[in-house]
């Protein structure tokens, strides 16, 4: 546990340098969106939306637009936010895929938009942080069972190994 699982989970470097080096491996067979597709009241907050965010950092945006337009009890838009792929959201589909899939409006949000941009690969450990974290503990925990196996080597006593299970 402390040597793989919990070393992987809290070691934000380790975790980089790993899909860095790796990169090749978290490829995707085809584009995703990574934004918000979002759905507000009012006209001009489509372009006050994406004024809040733009330059920001993509884990800050959910919490930069909740104390913007969202802070006290009249909720001025609705957002979802991710790595979308194809068929994962109507909006997005429509947009950025050109699917034409049908976007279906909100009843109390008429208008639809989008923001954030189309990857062709994931740029970042976040983008496909599941994979790589689950990569990065398996080499872990194979370096870790090289080091044991150093460390205390295996003898086999061939003298008991034929004595046991002779029924």
């Amino acid at each position: 546990n402390r040597t793989v699982w919990d070393k992987a989970s809290k070691d934000e470097d380790g975790l980089k340098a790993y899909f860095a080096k790796n990169k090749e491996r978290y490829k995707w067979t085809e584009p995703r969106f990574k934004g918000i597709a979002y759905h507000v009241k009012d006209k001009k907050d489509v372009k006050n939306v994406k004024n809040a965010v733009k330059g920001l950092p993509f884990g800050q945006w959910t919490e930069k637009l909740r104390e913007t337009f969202n802070n006290d009890s009249i909720l001025r838009i609705r957002v979802e936010k991710g790595i979308f792929k194809k068929g994962d959201n109507s909006l997005v589909d429509n947009r950025v895929f050109k699917t034409g899939a049908e976007v279906k409006s909100l009843k109390d949000f008429p208008i639809d938009a989008i923001f954030g941009k189309k990857l062709k690969t994931p740029q970042e450990v976040d983008d496909v942080r599941s994979q790589v974290l689950a990569d990065y503990q398996e080499s872990l925990e194979r370096k870790w069972v090289e080091e044991l196996r150093r460390k205390y080597p295996v003898e086999i006593d061939q003298k008991v190994l034929k004595t046991v299970n002779k029924h």
